[in-house]
């Protein structure tokens, strides 16, 4: 790979957004920082630049969520070959088209609602594979689990004790957002019909601060755990949101209940029910919810059969070594992009 080649990275990430946006695109950057391959982040919004300059990547933020000026300046001086990388479900199809024009694109989406005039287009989401993209005639798409793009370490085959007869630990993750209010609302639930469990509660960066009072003493709270993969596999079952960590869950393995936060992972939650990962409890709003939440509970705390199928099905749907096969077609953009740039011009 040429040592100059670079792709721009225009990201949206916040408490509005939620960080799955900002951490897929910055594990797929690290994978092509691996290659040698320049990446520069411009974000929509200053939330999450604080973690992508620590992590070493150069940033910068748009004047305003939904501007281009800064990534379409800084795509017009890189060099070619470079590639634009967009993870903004905000950005319309007519800003996807003037990005495009400057350089080849990438577009992670996780809808099929917007046209797609980019060169490739990926949704790792269970289900992807059956919605309608509109896309231009030389547009790829990689669709479905085969392409979510997980860190490195959910590659690894998850080593897990047999599963046990009752349910002894339960995991809690509620998203990137501020879901405070939730996270202790289902920590309530399962402390009561599961008295003899243990309860971690896993909030994100964006997430209000937890409760200064205790819901149980069996209940302890993480704010961005840096080894989450551990707490997952120590875990006889997980209550989550229905975002990236869902499938993060099903590459170790993990029963779970996924809860709809966004009405964006319907298509998750779908997907990974018909697969047989999880169980979907529907919307924290919907005034059956708790009741759901407490049944479904008590249904898998006496079947460590089901349990176990879950958790099986979970590893066979996703293999969490999407960001090496995205990371690979990205590569061969690149490459083309190195033989044939002259071919496309940017307007200045």
């Amino acid at each position: 790979m040429n040592a100059r080649s670079a792709v721009i990275v225009r990201v949206a990430g916040g408490p509005r957004t939620g960080f799955g946006h900002l951490r897929r695109s910055w594990t797929l950057a690290s994978r092509l920082v691996q290659d040698a391959v320049a990446v520069h982040f411009v974000c929509a919004t200053p939330d999450g630049v604080g973690m992508l300059a620590e992590a070493g990547f150069p940033v910068m933020v748009e004047d305003h969520p939904r501007s281009l000026d800064r990534t379409l300046d800084l795509l017009r001086r890189t060099p070619a070959p470079r590639l634009c990388l967009v993870d903004a479900p905000d950005l319309p199809a007519a800003d996807l088209a003037e990005l495009g024009a400057c350089a080849p694109s990438v577009c992670v989406d996780d809808t099929g609602e917007r046209e797609m005039p980019v060169d490739l287009a990926v949704n790792g989401s269970a289900g992807a594979q059956m919605l309608v993209y509109r896309g231009l005639p030389r547009t790829q798409y990689l669709l479905g689990p085969d392409f979510i793009l997980l860190r490195g370490e959910f590659a690894g085959v998850p080593k897990r004790p047999p599963t046990a007869l009752e349910i002894r630990r339960v995991l809690v993750l509620t998203g990137g957002g501020g879901t405070g209010p939730l996270s202790r609302q289902i920590a309530e639930v399962v402390a009561e019909m599961l008295p003899h469990a243990t309860v971690d509660v896993v909030t994100g960066p964006f997430a209000d601060s937890p409760p200064e009072e205790a819901v149980s003493g069996r209940v302890t709270w993480y704010r961005s755990p840096q080894d989450i993969r551990s707490l997952m596999l120590a875990a006889d079952l997980a209550v989550s949101a229905g975002g990236q960590t869902l499938y993060e869950l099903a590459a170790t393995a993990t029963p779970t209940l996924g809860v709809r936060v966004c009405a964006n992972q319907s298509l998750n939650l779908k997907g990974l029910a018909d697969a047989g990962c999880l169980r979907d409890l529907g919307a924290p709003e919907e005034p059956d919810f708790r009741a759901r939440l407490a049944g479904s509970l008590t249904e898998l705390a006496g079947n460590a059969k089901m349990r176990d199928r879950m958790g099986r099905s979970g590893r066979s749907v996703v293999d969490g070594k999407g960001v090496e096969r995205v990371a690979a077609m990205m590569r061969t953009l690149l490459s083309k992009a190195g033989t044939a740039h002259e071919a496309r011009s940017c307007a200045t």
